[in-house]
C-alpha cells in the first residue's frame, strides 16, 4: 500500500514511508495493542487530512510537498475513509506515527498547530463544547475521546490553552510519566465528600503559592480541586454535573502565583487525587461528622485533662474553643461543629490565640482522650492522618511546613508574642505557614508534667 506511488519510481528502501510500513507491519504481527495502535493512528491522520497542510504533512513524513498536491481528497465527515493515492496514504501514516512516536517535547506543538488550524464549527449547548474547550480539541481527532493514550497525549499538549477548572478535571497538566506512575485499579473511587474540610496541613502549606488568600480559602479550594481532579478520565460526568463550576468557583488565580507555580500547584493537586485514588483514605471524615456535638468534650472530661496536663482549664469560654479544637482535631474540620460559639468576628481571632497558647502537654492530653472517644463510638481508625509527601515531578509551588525554624517559633511563643505578623516576619514564612506549623508543633514547657494515656475505661469513667 504504502511502497509505490502510480507513475513513479518505487520508494527508496530507506524513506521514511516504506519505514513506517515496516513499522504498522510489526505492530500487526508483533503489537501488544495492535488495534488501539492503528486506531490512534488513524485519528491523527483524519485530522492532518482535514487540515490539509500539505508542507507539514510533508516534513514529517520527509517528502516533496509539491508530490502532495492534489492527493489528499477532501471529506465531509473527516475519518471515515481513507484516502484513494498511496503516496497520500503513506505521507499521512508517516505524519501520524511520527507525531505519537516522537517525543512529547517536540510533537506537541505539532498536536497544537493540527488543532487550530481546523475550522471552528457550531456545536449544540448541549454538548458543553465550545471553542478552546478540551472536549473541542479532542473532536478534531476523531475517536481520542475512546483512547486513553491519544485523549491524554492531545491534553497534554493543549495544556496550556484550557482553562483553570479544565487543566485539573481532566488532569492535562501532569506528564506522561507521572501518570504511568498510578495505573487504573478498573474501580472508580470518588474523592468528593470524603476528603476532610481541613485539608492536610503539611500538603496546605507545600501548594501554597503564595497569593493574597486568607488560609480557610485556600483549604476549601484545594479540597474542591483535589475531590474533582482527573474526574473526566475517571468518568463521564452525568448530565447536569458541573466540577469545573465548582473549581472556579472556589480555587481563584490568585491562589496560583505565577504560570510556572500555577501549573506545579495544580500537577500536585492532580498527582495527589491519584494517589489518594489509588490507595484510598484511612479516615471516614463523614462518620465523625456524625458524632453528636454534646459528646465532644463535656466540662469535666476537660477539666481533668487540664489537670493532666498541668493546664489553667479557665473560664466556659476557653471550654467552648477547646471543644472547636477537639473537633477540627477529630473531624478533620478547620471549623468543627462540636462547640456552641456562634460565629463572630472576633471568634477567629480568638481561637488562634488559643491554638497559640495551647502546649503539645495539652495537645497531647487532648489527642489521648479523642482516640479514646474513637474507639468507645466503634471507631478503629488513627486520629490524625495525611498522605505521603510525594516527591511530585514539576516540584512544589509552596514550602514544606517543617522548613521553619521550630525552636526560634517555639521561643517566641513562650516568650508572649502571638501576633502572626510578627511572627512571620521573624521566621521569613508567610502567617499561613505559621499558623500551620503551630498546629502541628506546639510548645513543649519545661514543667515537666507527665501526660497520662487516656483508654476507654478512663473515659468512660470520667
Amino acid at each position: 500500500m504504502l511502497s509505490e506511488h502510480p507513475g513513479s519510481d518505487r520508494l527508496a528502501r530507506q524513506s521514511r514511508i516504506v519505514e513506517c510500513q515496516e513499522e504498522v507491519d510489526g505492530i500487526i504481527e508483533f503489537g501488544i495493542r495492535p488495534l488501539a495502535d492503528l486506531a490512534d493512528t488513524a485519528s491523527v491522520i483524519a485530522a492532518l487530512r482535514a487540515v490539509n497542510n500539505l508542507d507539514r504533512i510533508a516534513e514529517l513524513a520527509d517528502v516533496d510537498a509539491s508530490s502532495l498536491v492534489g492527493l489528499i481528497e477532501t471529506e465531509a465527515h473527516p475519518g471515515s475513509s481513507a484516502p484513494r493515492d498511496a503516496l497520500a496514504m503513506g505521507a499521512l501514516a508517516t505524519a501520524a506515527r511520527k507525531i505519537l512516536t516522537a517525543r512529547e517535547e517536540t510533537s506537541q506543538e505539532w498536536i497544537r498547530m493540527t488543532s487550530f488550524e481546523r475550522v471552528v464549527t457550531a456545536s449544540p449547548r448541549a454538548d458543553q463544547i465550545g471553542p478552546g474547550s478540551a472536549r473541542d480539541f479532542l473532536q478534531k481527532y476523531p475517536g481520542s475521546l475512546e483512547s486513553p493514550n491519544l485523549r491524554q497525549r492531545i491534553l497534554r499538549a493543549h495544556d496550556q490553552d484550557l482553562s483553570l477548572a479544565q487543566r485539573i478535571t481532566w488532569g492535562s497538566s501532569i506528564t506522561a510519566g507521572t501518570r504511568a506512575r498510578y495505573p487504573k485499579s478498573g474501580r472508580y473511587i470518588p474523592l468528593h465528600g470524603v476528603l476532610p474540610r481541613g485539608f492536610w496541613p503539611q500538603w496546605t502549606s507545600r501548594l501554597d503559592c503564595g497569593g493574597a488568600v486568607d488560609i480557610s480559602a485556600l483549604q476549601k479550594g484545594l479540597v474542591i480541586a483535589t475531590s474533582l481532579a482527573d474526574v473526566h478520565e475517571d468518568h463521564e460526568p452525568s448530565e447536569g454535573y458541573r466540577p469545573a463550576l465548582s473549581i472556579a468557583k472556589y480555587l481563584r488565580i490568585k491562589m496560583l502565583g505565577n504560570k510556572e507555580k500555577g501549573t506545579q500547584l495544580i500537577a500536585g493537586i492532580i498527582e495527589l487525587a491519584l494517589w489518594l485514588k489509588a490507595n484510598g483514605i484511612p479516615i471516614d471524615y463523614a462518620r465523625r461528622r456524625a458524632i453528636p456535638s454534646p459528646l465532644l468534650l463535656q466540662g469535666d472530661h476537660w477539666e481533668r485533662i487540664c489537670e493532666t496536663a498541668g493546664a489553667n482549664p479557665g473560664q466556659a469560654r476557653r471550654h467552648s474553643l477547646a471543644r472547636l479544637y477537639l473537633a477540627q482535631r477529630i473531624q478533620g474540620a478547620r471549623r468543627g461543629r462540636g462547640h456552641d460559639l456562634p460565629a463572630s468576628n472576633s471568634l477567629e481571632s480568638e481561637y488562634t490565640d488559643f491554638k497559640f497558647a495551647l502546649t503539645r502537654e495539652l495537645q497531647s492530653a487532648l489527642d489521648d482522650y479523642a482516640r479514646a472517644l474513637l474507639r468507645i463510638r466503634g471507631i478503629d481508625e488513627p486520629l490524625r492522618w495525611e498522605p505521603p509527601l510525594l516527591l511530585l515531578e514539576r516540584g512544589i509551588p509552596g514550602r514544606e511546613l517543617g522548613d521553619i525554624n521550630i525552636d526560634r517559633m517555639h521561643e517566641l511563643i513562650l516568650n508572649g508574642e502571638h501576633r502572626q505578623g510578627v511572627l512571620a516576619k521573624e521566621l521569613g514564612v508567610t502567617q499561613r505557614h505559621v499558623v500551620g506549623a503551630v498546629d502541628e508543633w506546639p510548645p513543649l514547657t519545661s514543667s515537666g508534667v507527665n501526660v497520662a494515656i487516656w483508654n476507654s475505661s478512663d473515659w468512660a469513667a470520667a
